[in-house]
């Protein structure tokens, strides 16, 4: 049995992928790549690693049961700020990945299927956790398509695109709280997320194509799931006990995320606008 680390390990090198994708129309493909192994060495693995230490010690008390800030929101900061004004190598890239995406119905059943599949080996045994952990994540991943969908119905351009997005919002919202909130928190946070990252994608800047758009959907789910612990979780949330500790364990954890992926995005936007700026110099000369 593969245990939680190197599930996660593995589960960032498929994100990894995703972000090549995704920033390869915009700074070319082999800074797309370099960029992509920073944020797997630079934020993913050692947030990885963080978890690992922080849910061992009680005084720092956080829980993200399926690596929701590592996976999700440390790539959806990331990117963001790696694509904010950037000046790529055109649209082109961009308009290849902006076609419709046939059968949403099909492709959206499979993401649901395979992603709580994948948070049941998490958990690495059956136990009384798994049943609504799979309902749990079912339903934030219903919902989110469902809102999604609902919210396309004025304009049904990429509509299967945003369904898909809306079911991805609410899968990374559920692999952090699934295990841990009610059955009606699971929905309530789906639906909310998939709401969010349709305002999200009216107000940021556009043209990050599917896969980009995709990744920043996740990361704002990943951010409500992980905050919305600390309020809804039916052990130690706020709402149940009256007491922060989770709550601001959950803050503390999204905001080292948040801080340690945009600084590495920062650092590397640095040194390549430095390597466009020498190509050019070395140009001219």
């Amino acid at each position: 049995m593969i245990d939680h680390l190197s599930l996660l390990l593995v589960m960032g090198l498929a994100v990894m992928a995703a972000l090549i994708e995704a920033l390869r129309g915009r700074v070319g493909r082999s800074p797309a790549v370099w960029s992509a192994a920073a944020w797997y060495l630079f934020c993913f693995v050692p947030l990885v690693l963080l978890e690992e230490v922080i849910i061992e010690l009680p005084a720092i008390t956080a829980h993200d049961f399926g690596g929701a800030a590592p996976l999700h929101l440390s790539a959806g900061a990331f990117l963001w700020l790696m694509t904010r004004s950037s000046q790529g190598q055109g649209a082109e890239g961009d308009r290849a990945h902006e076609s419709p995406t046939a059968r949403p119905l099909v492709l959206t059943v499979a993401l649901i299927v395979a992603w709580s599949s994948w948070l049941v080996a998490l958990e690495g045994e059956l136990s009384s956790f798994t049943g609504p952990l799979v309902l749990n994540c079912v339903t934030a991943g219903v919902l989110g398509a469902v809102t999604a969908g609902a919210l396309s119905l004025r304009t049904r351009d990429q509509a299967a695109q945003r369904m898909l997005n809306g079911s991805l919002v609410g899968l990374a919202a559920a692999a952090a709280c699934a295990a841990s909130v009610s059955l009606l928190a699971a929905a309530v946070i789906g639906a909310v997320a998939a709401y969010l990252a349709r305002l999200a994608e009216l107000r940021l800047d556009g043209g990050p194509g599917a896969w980009g758009s995709a990744l920043r959907a996740a990361g704002i789910g990943a951010l409500l799931g992980l905050l919305a612990i600390g309020v809804v979780d039916d052990r130690a949330g706020f709402f149940f006990t009256g007491q922060p500790t989770l709550m601001l364990g959950q803050l503390a954890a999204v905001l080292s995320t948040l801080v340690l992926s945009i600084a590495v995005a920062a650092g590397l936007r640095g040194v390549l606008a430095l390597g466009h700026a020498r190509r050019d110099a070395g140009g001219r000369g």
